[in-house]
């Protein structure tokens, strides 16, 4: 079946009933031709499966999700593990360490300022493409074990990179900071043709995104403080 997926159309066919629950809200009726092909290998997925905490339908979800991503870095794109979320018509995006907190610290948007106002992108593999001078985030149908993602394309404002701390604080970090630290949380394994590719546009998008790294706890002054210092034109008071 075709969907679409960060402006791309893929082709994909799940065997699996969790990876097609996941596609459904991606899944599209067209004759455009294809930009991506995922092809799920069978003897992969076996080879996953040998560790017996992964399921056969995990297993699909997680090659289908390699193949994508790495495709994604032909298309000005790359996956950046973080919890994306939507806010007042722009993307942020919360990147961290396993256990730091990331899916902690957007879930505290949503509480105190309401899931009408904030929406969850993607809990864990957003997409990001730069295209025609712009910089968008994606959701996409792989989020890790949260399953939480939303059909999306939204202008992205910021990446934040946190880290826990008794007081909350953000500062803007410089490109020579943030290049590695974006590469450390993307996509591995890569040819030498994607991985220039991948390279080059996270330079365009350190080049036109700001980076943060935030301190935070997990209260009503972790939001306070990152409205305060990312979105431009809001009162945090109003929390």
């Amino acid at each position: 079946m075709k969907c679409k997926i960060a402006d791309l159309i893929v082709l994909i066919e799940p065997k699996y009933n969790r990876l097609c629950e996941h596609i459904k809200p991606y899944v599209i009726q067209t004759d455009e031709n294809t930009d991506i092909n995922i092809e799920i290998n069978e003897e992969t997925i076996n080879t996953i499966c040998k560790d017996p905490l992964w399921t056969i339908e995990d297993a699909e979800i997680l090659v289908s999700s390699r193949e994508f991503y790495r495709a994604l870095t032909l298309f000005d794109g790359f996956m950046l593990h973080s919890s994306a979320l939507a806010y007042k018509g722009g993307a942020y995006l919360f990147s961290a360490e396993p256990g730091v907190g990331k899916s902690t610290h957007t879930s505290l948007w949503q509480k105190y300022l309401g899931d009408d106002n904030v929406t969850i992108i993607n809990d864990d593999k957003p997409a990001i493409r730069a295209q025609n001078g712009e910089v968008f985030a994606y959701g996409t149908p792989w989020s890790g074990s949260s399953d939480l993602h939303t059909n999306v394309k939204v202008p992205l404002k910021a990446i934040v990179f946190i880290e826990r701390s008794e007081d909350n604080w953000v500062k803007k970090i410089n490109q020579s900071i943030a290049l590695p630290l974006l590469i450390e949380q993307t996509t591995r394994h890569l040819n030498q043709k994607e991985m220039e590719r991948l390279l080059q546009t996270i330079n365009t998008v350190v080049s036109q995104i700001p980076i943060y790294k935030m301190g935070c706890n997990i209260g009503e002054d972790a939001v306070k403080t990152a409205l305060k210092n990312l979105v431009e034109n809001v009162d945090s008071t109003m929390i």
